[in-house]
């Protein structure tokens, strides 16, 4: 871009106009602190910004593969920090500062040339928002650094251990804006868990007819992944419950009546697909509708054909562009719900002869 910049005085007399130049990614020099602030709390504010501003152009620009320059800005946020964690020794500044090194170090480890590399830097990390938890707990940033040690623990590839820190952020802050991901993040770990016994009970299946041995196992592992599917379900559907306004609300929901499902409990999955269905505040197509696919077919498995066709008949009327009403016009077209429909419509013909 150019700037054009004229003095006029009060006379009128003006200067020629002079234009500058303004090229895009320029390296110029930033002065941010030619004031200084009598306010402590302004002045630690005012650098905290700085260095997200930094933190934020570094990633930009690293996107754009301009990584010296991300480089610079990463290592500009860093000495900003750094010095107002010196300069400002109060708790609450400095679990900010230290929470913020945290992030920067992970944007960091995203861009690693190799795993060692990426291990070492989510390592460094953890280190720093672990002493945002361990040494200032009652800060407004502490539940914010717990949510942060368990997202690192699931990128080290240690599941376990990011399950136990949500958890942890469960009961020490309850009250945290990260609990609603933080309760999906374990459901889905529970869910990862069953998926991987059921995977594991497969080469068992396929030998229970013949292998008696293989049949014990089989059904010892079931049991197994339908502990884990409870826990799946009972996980996600508190967080339905608990955040019906979240946006994660009607998602968890859908998780906890298809973790019921695998279960083996159809009841209680219908019961939880009829409430997602009903809910208006759900997207139609995306969310409704597949709660009623479902409830659907609870109700096929509870032998409840009229209202299994009820409300397959609905899905196609209310969400007719979904993909699930395409399932559900698949479903009425089997004998069992077929026959029902054209018992239904020859009723009604017989009626209106009446």
């Amino acid at each position: 871009d150019v700037v054009a910049a004229r003095y006029t005085d009060r006379a009128g007399t003006s200067t020629e106009t002079t234009f500058v130049s303004v090229s895009k990614g320029a390296d110029g020099t930033i002065a941010p602190f030619s004031k200084t602030y009598g306010d402590a709390e302004i002045a630690a504010r005012t650098q905290f910004s700085l260095a997200e501003a930094y933190l934020e152009m570094a990633k930009r620009h690293r996107s754009l593969g301009q990584i010296e320059t991300a480089d610079q800005e990463y290592a500009a946020a860093k000495q900003m920090l750094s010095s107002v964690m010196n300069a400002f020794p109060d708790p609450e500044t400095r679990a900010h500062a230290e929470f913020l090194l945290g992030n920067l170090t992970l944007e960091e480890a995203k861009a690693a040339p190799d795993a060692a590399a990426r291990e070492t830097l989510l390592r460094s990390a953890l280190a720093r928002f672990m002493s945002v938890t361990g040494s200032y707990p009652d800060t407004l940033h502490a539940s914010k650094a717990q949510f942060a040690t368990a997202m690192v623990y699931e990128a080290l590839g240690e599941p376990e251990i990011a399950a136990q820190d949500y958890v942890k952020l469960a009961y020490k802050y309850p009250d945290s804006e990260y609990l609603a991901k933080a309760m999906a993040r374990l459901g889905t770990f529970f869910l990862m868990r069953a998926a991987a016994i059921e995977k594991k009970a497969a080469p068992y299946l396929e030998r229970v007819e013949t292998d008696p041995e293989a049949k014990f196992q089989s059904e010892k592992l079931r049991e197994e992944a339908i502990v884990e599917y409870l826990k799946t379900a009972k996980i996600f559907g508190r967080l339905h419950e608990r955040f019906p306004s979240h946006e994660l609300a009607g998602p968890a929901g859908l998780q906890s009546g298809e973790a019921y499902m695998r279960a083996g409990q159809t009841q209680r999955a219908l019961d939880t697909f009829l409430k997602v269905s009903r809910d208006q505040a759900y997207d139609g197509p995306k969310i409704r509708a597949r709660a009623m696919y479902w409830a659907g077919t609870c109700y096929q498995k509870l032998r409840q054909p009229m209202a299994a066709f009820s409300i397959y008949k609905r899905l196609t009327y209310d969400f007719p562009e979904s993909d699930w009403a395409k399932n559900a016009i698949g479903q009425l077209s089997q004998p069992g719900l077929a026959d029902l429909e054209s018992k239904l419509e020859l009723e009604r013909l017989e009626a209106q002869q009446e």
